[in-house]
């Protein structure tokens, strides 16, 4: 849960704008990885390298960044 809470306060901070338009992949508060098309795979591709559960991940698609100000 404090994964998700950190992911959604640092896109309303702004922080993340750079990888907005991918699926962004976030483990103990920190981004982990991104995928532009592919989130089984990016999923998979963590598990392998951080040595963790799939579930681990908090995995979400951050859509096109629209500035509506």
């Amino acid at each position: 849960m404090a994964d998700w809470e950190w992911l959604y306060a640092e896109c309303n901070k702004g922080n993340l704008f750079d990888i907005y338009g991918q699926f962004v992949a976030v483990c103990d508060k920190t981004v982990v990885g991104t995928d532009k098309d592919d989130e089984p795979a990016l999923r998979i591709r963590l598990a392998r390298e951080h040595q963790r559960h799939p579930e681990r991940f908090v995995i979400s698609y951050l859509g096109d960044y629209r500035d509506y100000a």
